[in-house]
């Protein structure tokens, strides 16, 4: 049980790791391990070419030292041959026995040059050149007359010098056969390792192997399961494009069918509007002669009321099309559009309306930025306590919008009214001889909102009031 937790847990585990990191472990692992068998068998095979030197070292010692005994040994018989015959064919192994010796104790020198038993093979050198000078000796008195004692005692010493090169040289073979033994046993461990090595790189390899493909079976399960649930969101995401579709077709249907509402609903409320004004306007002439100043003004209030019911109902139509007029998206010099908006408004001649000179050219939808304008500039102007008033319009660029400032130096907006300007059919005049809905404000806060936008209100008292809005780039 312990086993099968661990064994998931691990899966979960091995599944938070990305692809790219898990496909570079998958192959990582038959790398490594290539690598390290690699390296170690390199290591061996280095040692094994070490050994083998070692041996072949070893051997070629004991080869020439077997070789100096028995030419030392030549050479003394050839020469006590000579002294007992005086035949000098019995100096042929002497003079043969003199060249073969430097060879082979060069030879010897070269075998052992840096390593521990060098001084040994320079002893033995030294004692083989002193036995060459005895016999070269022995053969000069040989051939002088009356010289037989002198020639017994080199013979002597030069016998007593032979046994002490036997002595050291074979000291110095038995040295070197245990050091080829040793080397030897030194082999035949490396290639013990080398193939424990081979096998347990075989063994690990396989593991490897399987360890690879097991990952890659499991990357592979969970790519394809990946791909089941992409097909499925995709079969899923192309429901919801039919449903929204569909939804987008009903919404339009459902729009077309509130715009033709609208149109019906204001000319069914405004047609008996425009009668009660008419029949209002024809008893007024009809008995001018005979109304009092208090009815005729009962009258011309009547039917400001009904304008302004008119003005209301343009206002409601306005404010539920926003979004849903034509706003085609065309460049448009700012500067121009005021210009525009201002002659349709049409101001009194004694009020001033300062544009700034860094008015943008942007690629925009003209009709809801004139729209904005239009309300903004024509609210200053309606509620200021002044004719000879004065609007300021200025713009400052952000990084992805423009800052439009309308700011006028009327009577301003008192704090608490403030917060419920922007709210439709809030207004803050309630003279009866005013036109205002309250709706004005309330289409500009949802034009600039719509696009991402935001207006706001700085006012004080007797100061003025500052509209200030975001128009995206």
């Amino acid at each position: 049980m312990l086993q099968l937790v661990s064994f998931k847990k691990l899966n979960c585990q091995w599944s938070k790791i990305p692809v790219s990191y898990r496909g570079g472990l998958i192959l990582a692992i038959p790398a490594v391990c290539i690598i390290a068998i690699l390296v170690a068998w390199s290591e061996l095979r280095q040692d094994a070419i070490a050994a083998h030197r070692e041996i072949d070292r070893s051997e070629s010692t004991l080869i020439e030292t077997n070789s100096l005994l028995q030419l030392i040994s030549s050479a003394e018989t050839g020469v006590q041959s000579y002294v007992i015959t005086k035949q000098a064919n019995f100096l042929e192994p002497y003079n043969k026995a003199v060249i073969d010796l430097a060879d082979c104790l060069e030879k010897l020198e070269d075998l052992q040059q840096n390593t521990p038993r060098q001084e040994d093979v320079r002893e033995i050198t030294t004692l083989v050149e002193e036995e060459l000078d005895l016999l070269a000796e022995i053969l000069a008195l040989t051939q002088t007359q009356n010289a037989a004692p002198d020639v017994n005692v080199l013979l002597n010493q030069s016998k007593n010098k032979i046994n002490r090169i036997g002595i050291i040289t074979n000291a110095f073979r038995a040295e070197a056969r245990e050091i080829l033994s040793t080397r030897r046993h030194n082999l035949f461990d490396i290639r013990e390792t080398t193939n424990i090595a081979f096998w347990s790189a075989a063994v690990v390899s396989l593991l490897s192997f399987l360890a690879a493909l097991y990952l890659f079976n499991l990357l592979e399960r969970e790519l394809n399961n990946k791909q089941e649930d992409l097909r499925s969101r995709a079969s899923e995401l192309t429901d919801l494009n039919y449903v929204l579709a569909t939804t987008n077709n009903t919404l339009e249907e459902s729009n077309l069918e509130l715009d033709r509402f609208c149109y019906i609903v204001s000319h069914d409320l405004k047609a008996p509007l425009r009668g009660i004004r008419n029949l209002s306007e024809w008893i007024e002439e009809d008995l001018a002669d005979k109304l009092t100043k208090d009815n005729q003004k009962y009258f011309h209030l009547q039917r400001e009321r009904i304008g302004r019911m008119e003005n209301l109902i343009d206002g409601l139509l306005q404010y539920a099309r926003v979004g849903r007029k034509d706003g085609t998206v065309e460049t448009v010099d700012v500067r121009q559009l005021l210009s525009e908006v201002i002659d349709s408004i049409a101001p009194p001649p004694e009020f001033t309306i300062a544009i700034s000179d860094q008015m943008p050219i942007i690629t925009t939808q003209r009709l809801y930025l004139e729209q904005v304008f239009s309300n903004l500039i024509s609210n200053g102007i309606k509620h200021h306590p002044r004719l000879d008033g004065k609007i300021t319009i200025s713009v400052r660029e952000q990084e992805s919008f423009y800052e439009f400032t309308i700011a006028d130096d009327g009577a301003g907006i008192a704090p608490m009214s403030q917060k419920r300007v922007f709210d439709i059919f809030s207004t803050l005049d309630r003279g009866e001889n005013k036109s205002n809905t309250g709706v004005g404000l309330a289409i500009v806060k949802k034009i600039v909102e719509e696009r991402g936008g935001k207006i706001t209100l700085e006012s004080e008292e007797g100061k003025g009031a500052s509209f200030c809005f975001q128009w995206i780039k």
